[in-house]
């Protein structure tokens, strides 16, 4: 008894030295929204990959996939490589996107085409209808969230998003009257950049009612270049 309680004894000090660290708490989410989708704008590249559960989703000219991921170059710049299904085939597709010109790779041929301008482009950091548009039009924003991913800290926002206002995370336009998605952004902690992104929830025509995207965001301003391939 007498050596516990020596030890405690000596213990203590050492315990009183150590510095108290506070965890600094989350801004209140319109602040937080607003610098992010003012930091995405600054954006010049990065990669994405988009996980598709629950369902599949219709990209660009009616393309059925369940795995998305490649580049964007701002401000018009996309390259994009997906897996979808044929019956019991896996298909592994390609989809370039340059301004107004679209080209496809056939997944039998492996032959590139070039789409008709009127093909609605898969843009996911439009200002208007993709992340950026995404953060500012979040409806019934909840308090902030400090959680941790993999790769460090994030701010976790909940909310949900009319569809009609984030077509580019698509390339489709999704069916008038469609209900908003339930929505989570996960938001860098130093630079309010967007880390992930959940969208539970149809955002086009036929798509399954429990569909589920995950957007993973990583290697911000890298360089990247995105030629036409034709």
């Amino acid at each position: 008894m007498v050596r516990r309680r020596a030890l405690l004894l000596a213990v203590l000090p050492l315990a009183a030295c150590v510095p108290f660290q506070r965890v600094q708490a989350p801004p209140p989410a319109a602040t937080l929204l607003e610098r992010a989708a003012t930091a995405v704008e600054q954006v010049r590249s990065v990669r994405f990959r988009l996980e598709i559960t629950g369902g599949q989703m219709i990209l660009g000219p009616g393309l059925p996939v369940t795995q998305v991921e490649g580049d964007i170059v701002q401000p018009d710049r996309v390259r994009v490589r997906a897996l979808g299904q044929a019956g019991n085939a896996t298909l592994e597709m390609e989809l370039v996107t340059i301004g107004d010109r679209h080209y496809f790779a056939d997944p039998f041929t492996r032959q590139w085409q070039a789409l008709p301008p009127s093909t609605v482009s898969f843009l996911p950091l439009d200002r208007e209808r993709g992340v950026p548009g995404l953060i500012r039009a979040l409806e019934a924003a909840q308090a902030p969230e400090r959680v941790t991913l993999a790769g460090g800290e994030a701010y976790l926002v909940r909310g949900t998003s009319d569809p009609a206002r984030i077509a580019g995370f698509t390339g489709t336009s999704p069916p008038r009257g469609a209900a908003p998605v339930r929505t989570e952004v996960w938001l860098g902690t130093s630079d309010y950049l967007p880390r992930q992104i959940r969208l539970t929830g149809p955002l086009g025509e036929g798509e399954a009612a429990a569909i589920s995207r995950l957007v993973h965001f990583s290697q911000y301003n890298r360089p990247i270049t995105i030629d036409p391939p034709l």
